[in-house]
């Protein structure tokens, strides 16, 4: 009796599924297959539903006709006729990115199934659902092809790697103009940090793209494309909080089209945090604006944007074993006596004669030896200090004495990797519809930086305290009140520093303008050219930072100098200057 009540359900249950009819499918990116979430799609007046986390819908209808409408924030909308006759009708629907008219002809953005070149578009959607608060190459390590590291050496210290090659061969532009350094090619991501907020399309070409720019792009090119008057009317407001005091606010409006065909688009932010790795802290501000304006077949666009921060770095390696001893010492894949040959080699107590024979004593080859090397830590004597240490700190305690008193100042955090820089840049452009056929752009740009890094000088490698921080409090000790610190030949009174904190300044003054005119004479040619004209200044020099308790310091090595005390502001060392001038 039980088993025939078991499969009359199961009858009905399956009568049941036969009976349904309906609509089901996924929406997804036509270019990189990426499903969308959230994407409206209405199948009759006032009926519609939404796709879930992984793009998938499904409508039930009766039998008969419908017609999809769906739409997606930076796509074209779709529209397909779907019979229903029995059952569930299965359908795969690919969205294609919303073309931006002008900025995309100016930027170089790639288009699908037109330009025969390897990219990606990164949507808004993506930008806000994977990046979160890290640095934004980081939300390309899902895109094929590419690599994005934060290093833990700090924030905004992001490197990204194209098939292979550095950011010094891949090329960056913001709204068609580009960002890369003029002199090395090189990109500081702390300096755009807030631009997530503003994005309204982000594009990547993988290998030698379809750029007219004399533009690095070996490696590929990112394209960044910035909210303005083709974009939809919208306000968000975001607040982060994460690990180890991290918090940011962030602002962003867009207007969209306004009456009198002006549009307007604002963003702040503002962050700060300690940072996981030991004294990373990070603190920045961001700001954007942007204001358009159609006159008649032209169209305005001014805007500036910048990113004043400062961040404390961790700028380079020590070994495994000071991060992790018992990690460190378990990657070593050979045998004992291996790694005794190898410690004793790393060592210098025996050359390579020598290790050499052992290696045949043992039937190995040198390629046996160089395997295993890549791997070998050698963990004697080495204090393990945890996977966040950073060598480039200490404590101090600032103090004066007067005869027997010493009056303490509290215990304060010196920091010997400090950056500090702001790159505003600005732009005025005009797009010009001159008729069905012909087409002109115009862009005149301006970026100006100021800010550099500080590091510790000092005359031998610096005494660092039990915990493996720098000894600050001794250099304080000894610039302050050492008896080295009076030097009569410049003065009997002063205190010279022998260790300080210097900073090497890299300014920049750079303007250009990017021209382009296109005709296009048929569907099967399309003529275009323009120009790209440059004018770049860089200005690089040290300067004392801090003198750690003393009031001077003493520096011979400018030759141009005639005076060689030198106090904090005062510039050191070098002072260089590089001029680029760039045509196309």
């Amino acid at each position: 009796m039980r088993t025939s009540k078991i499969l009359l359900a199961a009858l009905l249950f399956s009568v049941g599924l036969y009976g349904q009819t309906g609509i089901r499918g996924v929406v997804m990116d036509a270019i990189n297959g990426e499903t969308l979430l959230g994407a409206n799609i209405l199948y009759a007046e006032g009926k519609g539903v939404a796709t879930d986390f992984d793009g998938r819908f499904e409508i039930e209808v009766e039998p008969g006709e419908y017609t999809l409408e769906v739409s997606y924030v930076g796509y074209e909308p779709y529209s397909k006729t779907i019979v229903v006759k029995k059952g569930w009708v299965d359908i795969k629907i690919e969205m294609k990115s919303s073309i931006l008219g002008e900025v995309e002809v100016v930027a170089d953005v790639a288009i699908d199934r037109e330009t025969p070149v390897a990219f990606s578009n990164i949507t808004p959607k993506q930008v806000q659902r994977e990046l979160a608060s890290q640095d934004l190459p980081m939300v390309l390590n899902s895109t094929p092809g590419i690599y994005a590291t934060q290093q833990g050496g700090g924030d905004g210290d992001a490197r990204i790697n194209i098939r292979g090659f550095s950011q010094r061969n891949v090329a960056v532009m913001i709204d068609g103009i580009p960002v890369n350094d003029m002199e090395n090619g090189w990109v500081y991501w702390s300096n755009w940090f807030g631009l997530d907020m503003i994005t309204q399309k982000m594009q990547v070409q993988r290998g030698l793209g379809v750029s007219k720019l004399a533009i690095p792009s070996v490696g590929g090119t990112i394209n960044i494309i910035t909210k303005g008057y083709d974009s939809k009317k919208s306000t968000r407001i975001k607040q982060e909080v994460g690990n180890n005091g991290f918090l940011r606010t962030s602002i962003g409006y867009t207007s969209g089209k306004l009456q009198g065909d002006w549009s307007v688009t604002l963003a702040g932010s503002y962050k700060r945090g300690d940072g996981w790795v030991d004294n990373t802290w990070t603190k920045g501000y961001f700001y954007y604006f942007r204001v358009d304006k159609k006159i008649g077949k032209h169209t305005l666009s001014l805007n500036g944007f910048g990113a004043p921060q400062s961040h404390g770095q961790r700028s380079w390696k020590v070994t495994m074993a000071e991060h992790d001893k018992e990690y460190a010492r378990g990657l070593f894949t050979g045998n004992q006596d291996l790694y005794d040959l190898m410690r004793s080699y790393n060592q210098g107590w025996i050359d390579k004669e020598e290790l050499d024979q052992g290696l045949s004593d043992m039937g190995l080859t040198q390629s046996d030896f160089d395997k295993h090397w890549v791997s070998f830590a050698d963990t004697t004597g080495v204090t393990d200090r945890g996977v966040k240490y950073n060598q480039h700190w200490g404590d101090l305690n600032k103090f004066d004495v007067n005869g027997s008193d010493t009056v303490w100042h509290g215990r304060n955090r010196v920091t010997e990797r400090e950056n500090y820089y702001h790159k505003p840049q600005f732009s005025l452009k005009d797009f010009w519809m001159i008729n069905d056929k012909w087409y002109m752009s115009n862009i005149l740009y301006l970026s100006v930086g100021n800010g550099g890094g500080t590091q510790l000088n000092s005359s031998n490698p610096p005494r660092l305290q039990s915990n493996g921080q720098i000894d600050f409090q001794r250099i304080y000790a000894n610039n302050k009140y050492g008896p080295w610190s009076i030097d009569p030949v410049y003065s009997d009174t002063e205190r010279k520093s022998t260790d300080y904190l210097q900073s090497g300044i890299n300014n920049h003054f750079w303007y250009g303008l990017l021209s382009t005119v296109s005709y296009n004479a048929s569907k099967e040619w399309n003529h275009s050219g323009g120009l790209d004209i440059r004018s770049y200044r860089g200005e690089h020099y040290r300067e004392v930072y801090d003198l750690v308790g003393g009031d001077y310091m003493i520096d011979q090595r400018d030759a141009n100098s005639t005076q060689p005390v030198k106090r904090v502001g005062d510039k050191i060392s070098y002072h260089n200057d590089a001029n680029v001038r760039w045509i196309g």
